[in-house]
C-alpha cells in the first residue's frame, strides 16, 4: 500500500488520549502520534476543547477515537456535524467487555472499529459494523537514559518488574501468580527484589490492602505508585533486569511490548493479544497450568525467574529479537491497508451513483 493513499484523506483527527497515565494511555498517545506522522495533515481534538466550526465542513475525512475503561464521553464533547461528515473509527484498546458494553451505545455514530489484536477480535464477538486489526505502534525508550538511583533500586540486585493498572481488570492482570512465583523462585535470596510500578493509582481504592495481602513481610516486592511521565516508564521498564506479566488474559499487552522495544527480558503468560507477538525466540514464555483455564505453569515461571537470577546477561540474542519487532512499521501497514480499502469503497459508490444519474 503506498503511503501517498493517505493523502486523498487531507486531514486524519482523532478525538481522546486516554483517561490517564498508564501504558495503554501512553499506546494512544503513539498513535495520534504516529497518524500524525503519515503523509497528509493531521489535526487533534481534544475531549475537552469544542470542534472548530469549519472541520464540520471538510468532507471525505478520516476521525478516530479511543475507547478505554470507564472513558468520558469523547464523542459528547465533538460537533455532530463532524461526526456526519467523516469516516468515524472507533480505536477498542481496552478490556474486550467493556469495550463491547461502550460500542453498543456508540454504534451510530461508528462506520468501523479496530481493535489491536486477532484476540481482541475474537473477544469483542459480533457487532452491527465492521471490526479490523490494527495493532498498536509501541515505541521504546528515546532520549534521556534513567539509572537506578532515579528509581530507588539497587544497582547489584536482580530487578523484576511488573505493571499493574489499577483501571483495568485486576483479575486478567493477575499479579499474585507473579508475586507467588517470585517468593518460591527466592525463598531467602537477599540480592533479588521484585517492583510493581502502579499505575492509575487514583483508581487503585482496595488493591493497596490487596497487594499488602499478597506481599505478606516480604521487603523484597514493593510498589511504585508515583505517577511517571512516559519516558520514565519506559526508563523504568528498561532498567530492570526482566519484566513479568502473568496475565490471565489481555487484548495486546502493551507494557509487554514497550519491555520488549525496551531491551528487557520479558517472561510472560503464552496467552492473549501478546501472544501473537511473543515466542521463544523474543522472550521467557510459560505455558498454561495443565486443567486450569488462563492460569500460568506456576512451576514453569519460577524456573523462568531463576533463570534470568542465575545469569542477567544469557539473554542477549532473545533481547535483541525483542528488540527487532518493530510494532510501528506493522501499525503504519496496517492503517495504510484500511485507508487505501476505505477509499477504494468510496469511489466505488461514486462511480456506481454516478452511473445511475
Amino acid at each position: 500500500m503506498n503511503r501517498n493513499s493517505a493523502r486523498r484523506f487531507g486531514r486524519l483527527r482523532f478525538v481522546g488520549e486516554g483517561p490517564g497515565n498508564s501504558s495503554l494511555d501512553w499506546a494512544c498517545r503513539d498513535v495520534a502520534a504516529a497518524l500524525e506522522r503519515l503523509p497528509g495533515e493531521a489535526d487533534h481534538v481534544s475531549p475537552a476543547a469544542p470542534a472548530e466550526p469549519r472541520l464540520c465542513r471538510i468532507e471525505r475525512d478520516l476521525l478516530v477515537f479511543f475507547l478505554l475503561p470507564e472513558p468520558s464521553d469523547v464523542l459528547a464533547s465533538v460537533d455532530a456535524g463532524l461526526l456526519r461528515d467523516n469516516h468515524v473509527i472507533a480505536y477498542a484498546c481496552g478490556d474486550a467487555a467493556d469495550m463491547r458494553r461502550q460500542l453498543e451505545r456508540r454504534l451510530e455514530w461508528i462506520d468501523e472499529i479496530w481493535v489491536p489484536s486477532r484476540f481482541a477480535l475474537d473477544a469483542l464477538g459480533e457487532l452491527a459494523k465492521p471490526a479490523h486489526v490494527v495493532p498498536l505502534p509501541v515505541r521504546g525508550p528515546e532520549g534521556t537514559q534513567y539509572p537506578r538511583s532515579r528509581f530507588q533500586l539497587m544497582g547489584q540486585r536482580t530487578v523484576f518488574l511488573a505493571v499493574l493498572d489499577a483501571a483495568a481488570s485486576l483479575q486478567g492482570q493477575n499479579p499474585g501468580a507473579a508475586i507467588e512465583a517470585f517468593r518460591a523462585a527466592f525463598p531467602d535470596r537477599p540480592d533479588v527484589e521484585m517492583v510493581i510500578l502502579l499505575q492509575n493509582a487514583a483508581a487503585a481504592r482496595g488493591l493497596f490492602r490487596t497487594l499488602s495481602d499478597l506481599v505478606g513481610a516480604d521487603a523484597r516486592i514493593w510498589y511504585w505508585d508515583v505517577p511517571l511521565s512516559h519516558a520514565e516508564t519506559l526508563g523504568l521498564i528498561s532498567t530492570a533486569d526482566a519484566f513479568v506479566s502473568l496475565h490471565r488474559e489481555n487484548t495486546f499487552g502493551v507494557a509487554i511490548a514497550q519491555a520488549m522495544r525496551a531491551g528487557t527480558t520479558v517472561i510472560t503468560t503464552q496467552l492473549g493479544g501478546s501472544a501473537e507477538y511473543t515466542n521463544p525466540s523474543n522472550a521467557l514464555t510459560i505455558p498454561l497450568r495443565p486443567g486450569a483455564s488462563g492460569e500460568a505453569d506456576h512451576d514453569a515461571a519460577v524456573r523462568a525467574f531463576q533463570r534470568v537470577a542465575a545469569d542477567r546477561n544469557a539473554f542477549r540474542d532473545m533481547i535483541a529479537t525483542a528488540r527487532s519487532h518493530d510494532f510501528a512499521a506493522l501499525f503504519e501497514r496496517a492503517v495504510l491497508d484500511r485507508l487505501g480499502r476505505i477509499e477504494a469503497g468510496r469511489a466505488n459508490r461514486e462511480e456506481r451513483d454516478n452511473a445511475v444519474s
